[in-house]
């Protein structure tokens, strides 16, 4: 992940780490909603239908967990640069 260069001609580091926070917020939420859904036994047709969309499921997730990681170390090195 390319961290920005924070620097007097650029964003300023509070600026950017609200908006990164913002976006972890987002994402916290998009997690949640997803969760919500998980899928469920009598939403398929047989038991391979059901383990496809349980691991295409997490799959979703652990992609949106990703996001949320390196979402928080922007936050950090934009904090850290206050």
């Amino acid at each position: 992940m390319t961290l920005p260069f924070i620097n007097l001609n650029g964003s300023s580091p509070k600026r950017l780490a609200e908006h990164y926070s913002m976006a972890v917020l987002a994402v916290e939420t998009a997690i949640a909603r997803l969760r919500e859904v998980a899928p469920n036994g009598r939403d398929y047709i047989d038991g391979y239908a059901l383990r496809e969309a349980r691991a295409e499921h997490e799959r979703r997730l652990k992609a949106l967990d990703s996001v949320m990681a390196e979402l928080e170390a922007l936050v950090a090195h934009c904090e850290a640069r206050r």
